[in-house]
């Protein structure tokens, strides 16, 4: 009977002393984490989840099949409303209007590489009264069909 307790007590410290509390991190200055901001691209709400957003994501996605391509197909936004086309699999792609969606002048956007992805920005123009602007999405030669209507 001693002689089990006597192997049982020291089981029962052998089991205590492999699970000892580890020591907390040394207090002091050191290295900051980077903010997640810098490690990936802004996400903006997807395009018509909201009305009266200042900026909205239109995804491109060329590895599902058509028409699921580009998400959402149609986009409605309000003039000045920042538009942002992306690609995940960082795949170049180009935006081509048969109108210019700015208030500039070009009608021909490609893609550049933002943290990881393939992104095109665009602020919605000025508009008086709603404006359809036709566009394809072309990945290399593969066309895509979406079109973004802009309310005043």
């Amino acid at each position: 009977m001693r002689y089990s307790m006597f192997v049982a007590a020291i089981v029962l410290l052998a089991g205590c002393a492999s699970n000892q509390a580890q020591p907390p991190p040394p207090s002091g200055p050191g290295p900051e984490p980077a903010p997640a901001a810098n490690n990936v691209a802004t996400v903006p709400p997807m395009c018509n989840s909201a009305a009266g957003l200042t900026s909205v994501l239109i995804i491109v996605d060329p590895t599902l099949s058509p028409p699921n391509q580009i998400s959402p197909k149609d986009c409605y936004v309000k003039k000045g409303t920042q538009m942002i086309w992306r690609e995940q699999h960082n795949t170049p792609f180009r935006l081509e209007f048969v109108e210019a969606p700015g208030n500039g002048t070009q009608k021909i956007f490609p893609s550049t590489e933002n943290h990881g992805v393939q992104e095109v920005p665009i602020t919605a123009r000025n508009v008086n009264a709603r404006k359809w602007r036709n566009y394809e999405v072309y990945v290399g030669t593969t066309r895509l069909d979406p079109a973004v209507i802009i309310d005043p």
